[in-house]
């Protein structure tokens, strides 16, 4: 139940208590050069995320991983260390996998089937700037029931407008607000495509 600024937060006081010193932006507002390749919706759950960072201390992966896991709070742990080698640009986010579950709600598989078969599917987002019609089809690679209530969702990731897991869910099976409310969220994978260096 973090937000995303506040998981960046989180990532930053652990590296303050380590002693690492993050590598700041230039400016009249410096900032740590920490970024997340996916912005995840609070209320979702997450088994896999990636997050650039820039740092000046002379730390090895495992080193660095370890003394940040002792700094983190539970339920947030760093999986895994990659050093880029200088030039290398930050890796895309391609794909990002959901499993959806709603409890005591039977989903009807002709609404999936009837989704995975349009080629338009509008979807109403709600921003600052007002109302915005979104085509939930072309961010879906595959929705699959697994169960009566259990839905696998794979998103793609591009460069236009984006709609959150829970927001296609709730359009594709027509659910109301009560039954909304009881989605668990689980992204379980991403997808990353990591361009070479300059």
């Amino acid at each position: 139940y973090l937000s995303h600024l506040e998981l960046v937060r989180v990532f930053i006081r652990a590296f303050n208590r380590s002693g690492i010193n993050l590598v700041y932006s230039k400016g009249f507002h410096p900032m740590p050069k920490l970024s997340f390749a996916y912005a995840l919706p609070v209320g979702t759950e997450s088994m896999e995320e990636t997050v650039d960072i820039e740092f000046t201390n002379d730390k090895s992966p495992s080193r660095l991983m370890e003394e940040l896991n002792c700094q983190l709070p539970k339920g947030i742990a760093v999986t895994s260390v990659k050093e880029l080698p200088p030039g290398q640009k930050r890796a895309k986010l391609e794909e990002s996998h959901f499993l959806i579950t709603l409890n005591g709600i039977r989903l009807e598989r002709q609404l999936a089937e009837k989704f995975v078969k349009s080629k338009y599917f509008p979807i109403k987002k709600i921003t600052r700037k007002g109302e915005r019609v979104i085509n939930a089809r072309a961010l879906v690679k595959t929705l699959d029931l697994v169960s009566p209530n259990s839905i696998r969702l794979v998103l793609k990731h591009g460069e236009g407008p984006e709609l959150k897991p829970m927001d296609i869910v709730r359009g594709v099976f027509s659910l109301s607000e009560n039954q909304w409310h009881r989605m668990k969220i689980i992204k379980t994978a991403q997808v990353l495509s990591h361009p070479s260096c300059d």
